[in-house]
Order: C-alpha cells, then sequence, then structure tokens
C-alpha cells in the first residue's frame, strides 16, 4: 500500500500484486490498515477484486459498503 495527498486528500492506493480481496477477513484487514494511515480515499486496482466480484452484484455491494461503513471513499482503477 502506497499512502500520499492528492489534492490535500490522503490516498492509500493498493498494489496491483498479491491475494485477491475476495474475504471478509481480508477486507476488514485492509479497512484497519487503511484507517490507521488516516487515507480518505481507497484506490484498489480490479485486477485485485477477485473472480466473482464483478458477475454478483450482492457481493460488490457488501464489499463496496464495508468501505462505506468506515467513511473511506474508494476507488476502483483498472478495466472493469
Amino acid at each position: 500500500m502506497f499512502v500520499y495527498s492528492l489534492n490535500g486528500e490522503r490516498v492509500a492506493e493498493i498494489v496491483p500484486k498479491g491475494a485477491p480481496l475476495d474475504s471478509d477477513r481480508i477486507v476488514s484487514e485492509l479497512i484497519a490498515e487503511v484507517r490507521g494511515s488516516n487515507a480518505q480515499w481507497v484506490v484498489i486496482p480490479a485486477e485485485r477484486l477477485g473472480t466473482d466480484f464483478f458477475r454478483l452484484a450482492t457481493k460488490a455491494a457488501d464489499f463496496i459498503d464495508k468501505f462505506v461503513t468506515h467513511k473511506l471513499r474508494l476507488a476502483i482503477l483498472g478495466d472493469v
């Protein structure tokens, strides 16, 4: 994860290489790490979302809701 400032906002950008973010435990750990960095934005490469993410609307909604609950803005970067 890289953390930087962009137009006065702290951004936590997740690296493209790594395990898919496809379980509640992994996403919760990611959110904890992001909150520890005081970032307001999380940028996640599309390739880290797992194969089922875009096929199941409820899975995507649950994933996004976790970030909203923690008052984090989310950007998905890549070919969706």
